[in-house]
């Protein structure tokens, strides 16, 4: 009877996972159109925030259950997890229903803007200058100048820079509003007020939730308890896929609908979530935060996955289905990285 339950449970949670996606992209389509905003700023602001709660409650909690502690490391690991997965794993699948293409609006307000804030955390990453305002500065400070080998067994983000982080968030946004445009207000349901739209837009992130946490607990419980596969290969495959199964359904429903536009605001404004206020709260409530030295190569492959968005956009040629390809065997290689590295 308990089994029975399960597979009950996984069939009801795909249903919901794929009727909020549905959902989630007419509202968004709906409120875009109606308020004459574009669909990627709507994507943005309203489908990332949407589409990230799972990552950005994990971390949150994590920087507020220790406070300084050591949660910083996997507060850090998750989100450059979250923003490869978002771009090489999602979009690769993505590129599969429909060819993606990297407009001059994706790319300026986009993909630039996120290659930028990849310079940014490059730049803190080897800058030492910023950690003497820091909370620690002072015991630190000495160790801080005195030799190169000191400062390379950690990785420290300051407060200062966690306020510049803050700055650029508020002013990216800021200039999201100013200009913006939709041309495409003709599709618009009329019938449905922006009221419907947004109550429509709550319910089907409501849905997606219930559905990912539904689909990843009854599919986890199937694996071990009825098939006894090994715990720890469901926490790296059905667990860390879990989390990201808003972002690839509401992408996957936005490529069936050809949503170009909001499919990529979605992905790009995740990605910036995830930097630009999750880690700059932790930051910024931690008075600056410290990691192990090895997670350097993980932001340096953060920053060097924008490289193939950069060659489509400059070579204006489209995300097909075998540069997809391409995209996923990348995010699968990073993910044996981590695995192997340990």
């Amino acid at each position: 009877m308990d089994d029975l339950i399960l597979f009950v449970q996984l069939v009801f949670g795909f249903i919901l996972l794929i009727k909020g996606a549905d959902y989630l992209v007419n509202s968004s389509v709906n409120i875009a159109n109606r308020l004459k905003i574009s669909k990627f700023v709507v994507g943005v602001l309203l489908i990332s925030l949407g589409t990230s709660l799972p990552e950005l409650t994990v971390s949150i909690f994590a920087s507020l259950s220790e406070i300084g502690g050591s949660n910083d490391g996997f507060i850090l690991g998750n989100i450059i997890g979250s923003n490869l997965s978002n771009l090489l794993l999602i979009l690769g699948i993505s590129s599969f229903i429909t060819p993606l293409f990297i407009s001059q609006e994706i790319f300026k307000k986009g993909f630039f803007i996120y290659f930028f804030v990849c310079v940014l955390l490059v730049f803190f990453t080897y800058n030492d200058y910023f950690n003497i305002f820091s909370s620690n500065s002072v015991n630190n400070s000495t160790n801080s100048f005195s030799s190169p080998s000191s400062v390379s067994k950690e990785i420290n983000f300051s407060f200062l820079e966690g306020i510049v982080l803050l700055l650029f968030f508020i002013f990216y946004n800021f200039i999201l509003f100013k200009n913006n445009s939709n041309v495409d207000s003709d599709s618009v349901d009329k019938k449905i007020s922006v009221l419907k739209n947004i109550f429509i837009f709550i319910f089907s992130i409501t849905a997606l939730m219930f559905g990912a946490n539904w689909l990843v607990e009854s599919s986890s419980k199937i694996a071990i308890d009825i098939f006894k596969v090994n715990k720890d290969l469901v926490g790296i495959t059905i667990v860390a896929v879990g989390t990201s199964l808003p972002e690839i359904a509401s992408s996957v429903q936005s490529a069936r609908k050809k949503e170009v536009d909001l499919l990529m605001g979605g992905i790009i404004g995740s990605n910036l979530l995830n930097v630009l206020f999750i880690l700059t709260f932790t930051i910024l409530i931690n008075s600056g935060i410290s990691f192990r030295v090895n997670l350097k190569s993980d932001i340096w492959i953060n920053f060097l996955s924008l490289l193939p968005f950069f060659l489509l956009f400059f070579f204006k040629k489209n995300l097909s289905a075998r540069y997809g390809f391409l995209l996923i065997c990348l995010y699968l290689s990073y993910i044996i990285f981590v695995i192997l590295r340990g």
